[in-house]
């Protein structure tokens, strides 16, 4: 199916609400959704052009404490009596982790 640009807001709202309503869903417990993607071509056999929702309830991420960086940031420098626009922005390595792991709460 074509995505129509009149319709393409409407399509969103109707996958939301189908989202939101299996996430809370009693009777299946569903760790999300995949479907095929409307940008996919109708005779491609691409099994990577899919869109997934992964429910909030069923996901968690290792070493999410530790996803921003701390940095120290310097917008001018200063010479004996004189200060001149020269930012600087330092961090350092140890200040994040890039070793995130999706987790499931199912076994």
């Amino acid at each position: 199916m074509p995505v129509v640009p009149e319709l393409e807001e409407t399509n969103y709202l109707l996958t939301q609400a189908i989202a939101d309503y299996l996430s809370t869903f009693e009777h299946c417990e569903l760790d999300g959704i995949l479907f095929a993607s409307a940008q996919k071509p109708k005779e491609s056999t691409d099994p990577s052009v899919m869109n997934i929702i992964l429910f909030h309830k069923s996901s968690g991420v290792l070493n999410a404490d530790r996803r921003f960086r701390e940095a120290e940031v310097n917008m001018y420098q200063h010479d004996e009596d004189i200060s001149y626009f020269d930012p600087e922005i330092r961090t350092t390595p140890d200040d994040f982790r890039r070793e995130f792991k999706v987790l499931s709460r199912k076994k």
